[in-house]
């Protein structure tokens, strides 16, 4: 896990050597899964996210890498 600031956002990238995603695009759907599991916890990720007006995405795949942006204050 490492924190990065952008400036107008902070960028918190999480690695997991877990099983490698599917596609990018379907990564985030309901019932998208790797192995065991329902495949709920990302599409919930991503919506609590955009309800906090940050955002989430794919953003590496050896390892699986993920990126949640999180606007600072004061900026647009």
């Amino acid at each position: 896990m490492s924190l990065r600031d952008l400036g107008s956002a902070l960028a918190l990238d999480v690695a997991d050597e877990g099983n490698p995603p599917l596609e990018a695009a379907a990564v985030f759907a309901r019932g998208a899964t790797t192995g065991p599991g329902s495949g709920i916890g990302l599409a919930l990720a991503r919506e609590l996210a955009g309800v906090a007006g940050a955002r989430i995405a794919l953003s590496g795949t050896a390892p699986t890498r993920f990126t949640l942006l999180l606007p600072q204050s004061g900026h647009a």
